[in-house]
């Protein structure tokens, strides 16, 4: 699913008049009648309505939509945060409109009776930085008044590129994202702070939204059936791919042994396992599936394989350094860097600049803020810009481990992902998500297509498991356990058009 930058709404609106004859009005009217059949769908006659409405268009859009539930029958009312002479032209008429219908629209906050539903129409997608003055004091009262709240395109105070709020902000139940889905409500604090979100179609043609360069991509269910790798009939384990797992250390052989297992359940069609001398024996007994070798067989068997996932549990490792120059400079196919590896190279930057291999580096907030030498403060409120920075610099696809993983390609493309849960928040978690993406990179897959499908399948991996079981006793081996009911899932799921908003 396709997301929009404000620029990007606002280039929309434009294409619509310029090259469709839809005026604003005519779209602030469309947007106003989706709303309400939405709103009225969801709460029906039985609630109050409160609208909470700003100056600019997005106070507009709460105005007519005040009007038209109250064409339903519905109990409305108005508070208005700014005098009608400080609106902007378009917000003026649907105040005129609507106190010509007869909405009730006063200037001082009154708070509303527990049943009422607060309908935010505030602030749209422009701002960028606190809500002030007047915006500042309503917003602080919704908080106090702990009323149900739902939000008309964003909630108000939450900015639509990047997700953060800063200083006083809204707080939905659900949000109503008009025309198209917004960057900012899917990463968090932003997605958090939306609730349920639901995107309403206000009549522009679909040719229209085919005129805008989008770099911002949900991964739907949608998006991994078109990315599933597909399986000829007449095939064989080596059709699937050779993985390499290069990593472990006395007392850390769990991180290879689960990334081995999850590039196998991920369809690769063989694994090798390359571990140090002191737990060559252990995982040997462990593992039946897995081709067990010494790491120090790795460069006789490196022209065999198809992708290499490296560094997991390696940091005990006396030849870290070794393996890690070795794979980075003789390698040529895709390599997935996690874990240890990542902790090097934070420290080993020259290695970077000298990789003969595609890269993928797969770090949580800690260890990216290593990598990239910023403030982990500084990542987290803007996780997708320096995400996307990073990897175009680096020429790597970089895979932001989190709560809605980041995935971007050093091309300066963005996908969020869509699935996963708390209970995922456990040790060796990680390491799954390595053999996952290592065993689809075998496959075929991009390094980018790979990160996607993978970071999607190990969420949806973990959705499933806690449909059936409680999210705290979830442990890493039961994303390997439950990964092919995600891919099962996949299978389910009704192909679609590349472009879909």
């Amino acid at each position: 699913m396709l997301l929009a930058t404000s620029a990007q709404v606002k280039q929309l609106d434009q294409i619509a008049s310029a090259e469709f004859s839809i005026p604003e009005e005519k779209l602030m009217e469309n947007a106003a009648s989706a709303l309400a059949e939405e709103i009225f769908k969801d709460f029906g006659r039985e609630r109050s309505f409160l609208f909470l409405c700003g100056r600019g268009k997005n106070g507009g859009d709460g105005l007519l939509t005040a009007k038209n539930l109250l064409q339903k029958g519905c109990n409305v009312s108005v508070f208005a945060t700014d005098p009608p002479e400080q609106f902007n032209p378009l917000t003026l008429r649907a105040y005129e409109t609507a106190k010509s219908a007869g909405v009730p629209i006063r200037s001082e906050q009154i708070a509303p009776d527990k049943s009422t539903v607060v309908v935010d129409a505030l602030l749209g997608i422009g701002i960028t930085g606190e809500p002030k003055g007047s915006i500042k004091e309503t917003i602080d009262k919704v908080q106090e008044w702990k009323n149900i709240v739902i939000s008309i395109d964003i909630p108000s105070g939450v900015n639509a590129d990047n997700g953060r709020a800063v200083g006083s902000h809204i707080k939905a139940k659900k949000t109503y994202s008009l025309a198209i889905d917004k960057v900012g409500l899917n990463v968090y604090p932003g997605a958090e702070l939306a609730g349920e979100k639901i995107v309403l179609d206000i009549g522009i043609p679909k040719e229209a939204y085919t005129r805008l360069n989008y770099s911002y991509r949900l991964i739907s269910d949608e998006m991994a059936r078109m990315l599933l790798p597909k399986r000829a009939d007449f095939s064989h384990k080596g059709t699937f791919g050779k993985v390499g797992i290069v990593g472990g250390s006395l007392g850390m052989s769990g991180s290879v042994t689960l990334a081995s297992l999850a590039a196998l359940r991920a369809g690769a069609g063989m694994c090798y396992l390359f571990v140090p001398d002191d737990i060559y024996e252990a995982v040997c007994i462990k593992l039946n599936e897995v081709i067990v070798r010494k790491d120090s067989e790795l460069e006789k068997y490196m022209g065999e394989l198809d992708a290499i996932a490296i560094g997991m549990g390696h940091a005990q490792n006396p030849k870290a350094k070794h393996i890690m120059k070795l794979v980075m400079q003789k390698f040529t196919k895709p390599v997935l860097v996690d874990g240890d590896g990542l902790n090097f190279l934070a420290v080993n930057e020259a290695m970077l600049k000298k990789a003969a291999c595609p890269l993928i580096f797969t770090p949580h907030e800690m260890e990216f803020s290593r990598l990239s030498k910023m403030d982990l403060s500084e990542v987290i409120q803007n996780k997708i810009y320096f995400s996307m920075k990073y990897a175009k610099e680096n020429c790597v696809t970089t895979v932001l481990k989190g709560p809605k993983t980041i995935v971007a390609s050093q091309s300066g493309e963005v996908r969020i992902n869509t699935t996963g849960n708390n209970g995922m928040a456990t040790a060796g978690s990680g390491d799954v998500l390595s053999g996952i993406i290592a065993g689809l990179l075998a496959q075929g897959l991009s390094p980018y297509d790979a990160a996607s499908l993978g970071v999607y399948l190990h969420g949806a991996s973990g959705d499933i498991y806690v449909k059936e079981n409680a999210k705290y006793s979830l442990i890493a081996g039961d994303l390997i356990v439950y990964l092919p009911k995600a891919f099962h899932l996949i299978e389910q799921t009704q192909e679609i058009d590349a472009f879909t908003f």
